[in-house]
């Protein structure tokens, strides 16, 4: 399972079963047309994006993004995320939110030079950290 492969290391999100997976498509949020996939090769998926919009307030999100290791240093979480983003503003959300291990700051904290794919540029953002994991 690609969301498996893709988060090998994180404690709640490396052990997905198939019935967490349909806990997490049979609930009230989930909307399949908000999940971009990626193929590589063809026919085989190679990384995904599901996106959430919150009612209240009214916001969207980013709820997780997904790549397997066979296509890691190809700069595809950019993309991803501009097309959870698209999908959103498509929606009518003009604001949201992507939670984001402390340990990935690199690739999505505020020093990153590459932070999120935006071409145009942001009015606010925020970064939090909630919590870090004990080592």
């Amino acid at each position: 399972m690609v969301n498996n492969r893709s988060f090998a290391a994180h404690p709640s999100q490396g052990d997905q079963s198939v019935e967490r997976w349909h806990e997490t498509i049979d609930a009230p949020w989930f909307l399949a047309d908000g999940t971009r996939i990626y193929e590589d090769p063809p026919g085989t998926i190679a990384g995904f994006c599901i996106t959430k919009i919150h009612q209240t307030p009214p916001v969207g999100e980013i709820y997780v993004i997904g790549l397997d290791p066979s296509v890691h240093g190809r700069g595809l979480g950019g993309p991803m995320t501009a097309a959870g983003l698209d999908w959103l503003a498509t929606h009518g959300q003009t604001t949201a939110m992507l939670y984001v291990e402390a340990d990935n700051e690199p690739r999505c904290g505020p020093t990153s030079d590459s932070a999120l794919p935006l071409s145009e540029p942001t009015p606010a953002a925020t970064f939090d950290r909630l919590m870090t994991r004990a080592r």
